[in-house]
């Protein structure tokens, strides 16, 4: 394409849209090896200089290393030093690979502005290393794209980062995104763009979920592929575009043996079997068996979304629930979380529901006025031998990652007389202790190192010193009046849950009903404000019945 061409289109674009022409200038100087991009723009969707990525990385390590003695500030580590000149002469994969990692050593002492130079070349590193088909770079750049998106002032460089970062996220797996989110960068910009109305946010999922089947469904998209030094341009499906370039790794179900050999216990005869009374017969199925492992869910930033919209006092539990998840290997697994607040201010009912919506596996432990260990299990010698609680669940749910739920965990009892459920939590909240958890019903030991624990406690700091240091605490305030539209919905639709096909005719809250509901409440429980909306709800049939 000419010059000419491209100023004759400038000039179109200029009668329309004012500041697209220098845009457009800027951008045919890249093209034409005049210029380098900066990193947001090539975050934005810009083309790198010449339209090459070597020649990009070559001339801008070139003058990164002209650049080495700025006013005030000392020249760059050798290391760093010795990895630009290596992707000046030869930028491949492990030479950016190792400029990477050089620039990313840090010293306390070190200025921002200084911080500022090696934070450039760990981004420009990811940039070039995307481009060579690194699915962890593309996750960091897509987190870039949506953090600069606020920062930047012009508007076709906002949209260019959003599409950046949408088309990039989508073209990826889940599991690789969700990996490389850090503090909920992604959760915190995707709520900020689809709103905080019930409505809002779920026309932007319906729009995501839409798009996303689209993608799916296999379309064929034309793509630039470089062959014997030409750039061509080709129709290719989404799954394998760029013809290898990419990495599109499928995600591998990740299993788990939890019940090792019980070749130690009897065989368990037919009738054993059927009636399933015996520890072989009632374990004999998931016997040297590799479980799945749940796997974080595929729409985990829709998930946390609608959970804020529901429980919009604790947006800050499901930000960091969101950073423990998106650091995992693919497999749902949290670490002990306590979710501390005052009676009734939801701490249970948003474990609950943060679980159904991920659709994990789970039980609800009362520990209020437990007085032994029997959560561990009790020996087959008694009549009433059991497995742990872990283990029945995870019997019943199939997988090797249910999640416990400890509610009001402060309230167990302290004797040790027939043990103490502080001291069993102790060895399965342990990371090593927890791959072999002796088991007193099977007598031997099973391995537990995939099952998550949420407790809940009015105050933490009854605990043992040793179980609250194994917990991470999280504070949780209480509902206040602003909140009570968002409660009483959810609320509502879980007693449209709860009826079943009657539910359907239960009518959202109107204006004037929730004005009633928030007058005559006093903030804090949520307990007496789901007995209000019962009472409304109640009255509202008995009115529909006399009419």
């Amino acid at each position: 394409m000419g010059t000419g061409e491209y100023d004759d289109t400038d000039r179109e674009i200029a009668k329309l849209v004012p500041g697209e022409l220098a845009a457009a200038q800027q951008q045919l100087a890249i093209l034409d090896d005049q210029n380098s991009a900066t990193v947001v723009q090539l975050l934005a969707g810009w083309p790198m200089r010449a339209n090459s990525w070597q020649v990009d990385a070559a001339v801008w390590a070139q003058r990164v290393l002209a650049d080495q003695e700025p006013p005030g500030l000392p020249s760059l580590p050798p290391a760093v030093e010795r990895a630009l000149r290596q992707v000046m002469t030869k930028p491949t994969f492990g030479n950016l690979t190792a400029l990477r990692k050089a620039a990313s050593r840090r010293r306390p002492e070190w200025s921002r502005e200084y911080n500022g130079r090696l934070d450039e070349c760990v981004e420009r590193g990811d940039i070039y290393l995307w481009h060579l088909g690194d699915e962890s770079a593309a996750g960091r750049c897509v987190l870039r794209a949506l953090d600069r998106i606020t920062n930047v002032a012009r508007a076709p460089i906002r949209d260019g980062l959003l599409r950046t970062a949408i088309e990039t996220a989508s073209g990826m797996t889940y599991e690789a995104v969700q990996r490389q989110i850090r503090n909920s960068a992604l959760h915190v910009q995707m709520r900020d763009r689809a709103g905080t109305t019930q409505s809002s946010m779920s026309a932007w999922i319906e729009a995501w979920a839409a798009h996303q089947e689209k993608l799916r469904a296999g379309e064929t998209e034309k793509v630039l592929v470089e062959e014997d030094d030409e750039i061509t341009l080709v129709e290719a499906v989404q799954d394998d575009r760029d013809r290898g370039q990419w990495a599109y790794a499928k995600p591998v179900q990740q299993t788990l043996v939890v019940v090792p050999s019980l070749d130690h216990l009897p065989k368990a005869t037919l009738t054993q079997r059927d009636r399933r009374d015996t520890p072989r017969a009632e374990f004999g199925r998931i016997e040297g068996v590799a479980l799945p492992l749940k796997p974080v869910p595929n729409a985990l930033i829709e998930i946390l979304l609608s959970l804020g919209l529901r429980f919009p006092w604790m947006r800050h539990v499901f930000d960091e629930v969101g950073q423990h998840l998106v650091y995992s290997d693919g497999a749902f697994r949290l670490p002990p979380l306590c979710f501390a607040g005052g009676p009734g201010c939801g701490k249970t009912s948003a474990a609950i529901g943060m679980l159904k919506g991920f659709d994990i596996p789970s039980t609800v432990y009362s520990a209020a006025g437990v007085h032994d260990g029997a959560f561990a299990g009790t020996s087959r010698q008694w009549s009433t031998g059991r497995a742990s609680v872990p283990l029945q669940t995870i019997l019943k749910a199939g997988v090797a990652n249910p999640v416990i739920v400890l509610d009001e965990i402060e309230k167990s009892g302290e004797s040790r007389h027939n043990g103490a459920l502080a001291d069993v939590l102790l060895s399965m909240t342990e990371p090593t202790s927890a791959k072999a958890i002796f088991d007193p019903y099977l007598e031997c030991s099973v391995d537990l190192s995939a099952i998550s624990f949420i407790a809940t406690a009015n105050n933490p700091n009854l605990l043992s010193g040793p179980l609250r240091d194994r917990f991470k605490v999280i504070e949780i305030p209480a509902p206040g009046v602003e909140h009570v539209p968002a409660i009483a919905q959810g609320l509502v639709n879980e007693i449209r849950e709860k009826r079943g096909a009657a539910g359907a005719f239960v009518e959202d809250l109107a204006p004037d009903e929730i004005e009633i509901l928030a007058e005559g409440w006093k903030p804090g429980s949520m307990r007496s404000l789901r007995r209000r909306v019962e009472i409304l709800l109640s009255g509202r049939d008995r009115l529909a019945t006399r009419n």
